[in-house]
């Protein structure tokens, strides 16, 4: 699934931005492994770096199937996420699992600190390093920051106003 074949421009606006994304995989015993990272969004694919012994790849490893969410809110009742539904493509290890670990992490913390001494300490004090380039099969939204529906969700839920 392409970006112009998401919700659009919700869905660029939050795959643009440095949200965390939630990822569930499945346990061996069939239960749901939750995590949250950084990501990229290429258009095609969400990527994601992590260490190559996590449960999560070894989940992934065993069943490649995943569901992604992405969401904001107001802390009241607005509210929008995307729920993407998809598998992962690929785990990529060495010099190309460190530079889009780079790559992330810059969009999140910026190039000077990705260039730092203790972020390069960091790096090796996790590796080895696993991409995970997941591709999307289909996706859900929501997003209730319209004015109209915003404004009938709050009278619905601390009544008409005095």
């Amino acid at each position: 699934m392409l970006a112009s074949d998401l919700p659009q421009p919700l869905a660029d606006e939050l795959l643009g931005r440095a949200n965390m994304v939630r990822v569930s995989s499945l346990n061996a015993d069939g239960t749901a492994h939750m995590f949250a990272a950084w990501f990229a969004w290429d258009g095609e694919h969400v990527t994601i770096s992590t260490t190559d012994h996590s449960r999560k790849v070894r989940n992934i490893r065993r069943n490649p199937q995943v569901s992604l969410l992405i969401d904001e809110s107001d802390g009241g009742l607005v509210n929008r996420g995307l729920l993407l539904y998809g598998k992962v493509d690929s785990i990529e290890g060495g010099d190309e699992a460190v530079r889009l670990t780079h790559t992330i992490c810059a969009r999140y913390m910026g190039d000077v600190a990705i260039d730092s001494p203790a972020f390069a300490a960091y790096v090796e004090a996790i590796s080895p390093l696993a991409i995970l380039r997941i591709s999307i099969d289909k996706a859900a939204h929501w997003d209730t920051s319209g004015a109209e529906t915003s404004a009938r969700a709050q009278r619905e839920a601390v009544g008409p106003s005095a």
